[in-house]
């Protein structure tokens, strides 16, 4: 553990950790059977296409979770471009569920709007702006134009400025919602 490297959480949780964490207990002990949970990011794929990342749990093949949320960039255990990542929001949430609710439905998914595209120079370029973000906030800088412009860069990983994507974001957002919604017949 590196308390000045990239990414670095702490030796705890911080209080919005503690405060979803007490939200989905909440939520698991009311009377509600079926829950359904999004779970929103940014950054991760090709610029102008959100993505689904379905749980490592999902037992559909991403042509089958493509069908079944009409939504054509799907990602399950099956597809090429799956990583498993381990402790995020998701796979929280159903251990949780397993734990406490056993017997209530739940379905938690990704959805995650690619900021600055995909292949390897976009790889190379956020992880280029995380670098020298963390640099800025470690070390600080005597330059109000470099903070500005490193600022900006990092934020634009998360929140592109630019009105098409935003635009595509929500777009792409209603579709997948939608089709999610469906699914787990939540909305006909």
């Amino acid at each position: 553990m590196q308390p000045i490297g990239v990414y670095y959480g702490g030796q705890e949780d911080e209080p919005s950790t503690k405060f979803t964490k007490g939200m989905f207990e909440e939520i698991l002990l009311t009377e509600y059977a079926n829950i359904l949970h999004v779970d929103l990011h940014t950054g991760y794929g090709p610029r102008y296409q959100m993505s689904i990342f379905s749980s490592g749990k999902e037992t559909m093949t991403q042509e089958e979770a493509q069908r079944a949320f009409d939504y054509p960039l799907v990602f399950t255990p099956d597809s090429d471009e799956f990583y498993v990542t381990n402790g995020d929001v998701p796979e929280y949430f159903a251990m949780l569920k397993d734990e406490i609710a056993p017997s209530k439905s739940l379905y938690s998914t990704t959805f995650e709007f690619g900021t600055i595209g995909d292949g390897l120079w976009a790889s190379i370029d956020s992880v280029k702006r995380t670098v020298m973000e963390n640099q800025l906030i470690q070390y600080g800088s005597d330059n109000d134009t470099t903070k500005k412009i490193l600022d900006s860069r990092y934020r634009e990983m998360f929140y592109p400025s630019e009105r098409k994507w935003r635009d595509k974001a929500k777009e792409d957002f209603i579709q997948a919602m939608e089709g999610v919604m469906k699914f787990n017949k939540i909305i006909d």
